[in-house]
């Protein structure tokens, strides 16, 4: 990855190409911005300077506007809420194929959806081959030049069924992070590789408790306010980054992608002694998978689904056979209180 110009003078602008294999989107903005939107998606996307401020051919492109020279009236705009964060609204010219972020941010906070629009531009261009599938899944693997096998499990279910916690356990255990919500997996001659993506991470406070750790007291995420150390009972999800939760959880790194070799199926048993690890056959394996289709590629996004057509469920039906074939599941049964024995019976997946 080439490293991106320092932030220069405040109204200095410059650009950047943001690229995963197979998809690339152009950033232009305050230098700041740029080199800050950059970091974010480090080291899931590759970033790399162009030379030219222009959009070249055949690229979406990302724009912070330069003062009130640019003219957006005639556009789409799309108003974005979340509720932990400022509503703002884009501009869409859909015959240039640009974004327009909305000047009225601060800096910071168009920083953050100028990385979450290159993200969700990147996987929309992957999500138009067949060859890869995404899985509402998070992914733990192994510590980059161990010394083991190289290995990732893919911690695969449906909301509050225990994906962030799993993948958190198996950090706390010695696990590197992959991805946390978001997984697509693709095939080669060589086997199953999963990718991560980057999105911030949100996690339950009680999760906290359980792993016997408290959560930082501050975050670069935009929408995460000062907390104090402790989580109060039923307080909201704490936002955090995928380096600053590998530096909490004392986990080797952030890795944007590793070998898949295990499809981990987690569940919540009511004790800690119930907690096991079974191998599913390749049919039970696929029943599990499709309950948990399909899969949203993008949120906040749906402005932009035509221009990104997905394949056919005939398209992708060999690609999932193969999956089932290939890649070995596994449920996991552990308490919520007892992450840790999950974590031991889940290490030796990796190890």
């Amino acid at each position: 990855m080439t490293a991106v110009r320092g932030p220069g003078r405040a109204g200095e602008h410059t650009a950047v190409h943001l690229s995963v294999p197979g998809a690339q989107v152009h950033l232009t903005g305050p230098a700041r911005l740029v080199s800050g939107a950059a970091a974010r998606l480090a080291p899931f996307v590759a970033s790399s300077e162009p030379g030219l401020l222009d959009q070249p051919g055949n690229t979406w492109s990302i724009q912070h506007p330069t003062e009130a020279r640019t003219d957006t009236a005639e556009l789409e705009h799309v108003t974005i809420t979340a509720a932990t964060e400022p509503t703002a609204t884009l501009a869409v010219d859909h015959e240039r194929r640009r974004l327009i972020l909305d000047p009225a941010c601060t800096l910071e906070f168009a920083t953050h959806l100028a990385a979450r629009y290159a993200r969700i531009l990147l996987r929309l261009q992957r999500a138009t081959r067949a060859q890869e599938l995404f899985l509402h899944a998070g992914m733990a693997a192994s510590a980059p030049g161990a010394g083991e096998a190289d290995r990732g499990i893919a911690v695969i279910g449906p909301k509050r069924a225990g994906k962030t916690s799993t993948v958190m356990a198996a950090m706390r255990a010695g696990a590197a992070f992959v991805g946390n919500d978001d997984l697509s997996v693709t095939r080669s001659p060589d086997g199953w590789t999963g990718h991560g993506w980057p999105r911030s991470v949100s996690v339950r406070s009680d999760t906290f408790t359980a792993l016997g750790i408290s959560p930082p007291e501050r975050s670069a995420h935009p929408g995460r306010p000062p907390r104090p150390q402790e989580p109060a009972a039923g307080a909201a999800p704490v936002m955090l980054l995928p380096s600053e939760l590998a530096s909490l959880l004392g986990a080797p790194g952030v890795r944007p992608s590793a070998p898949l070799t295990a499809l981990v199926f987690p569940r919540f048993a009511p004790d800690a002694g119930d907690t096991a690890l079974r191998e599913l056959t390749p049919d039970e394996t696929a029943q599990r998978l499709r309950r948990e289709q399909p899969v949203h590629v993008v949120k906040q996004a749906d402005f932009l689904l035509p221009h990104f057509p997905r394949p056919s469920p005939a398209e992708t039906e060999e690609v999932w056979r193969a999956l089932v074939t290939d890649v070995p599941g596994f449920e996991l049964a552990q308490s919520f209180t007892g992450l840790t024995v999950g974590a031991r019976r889940l290490k030796s997946l990796w190890s």
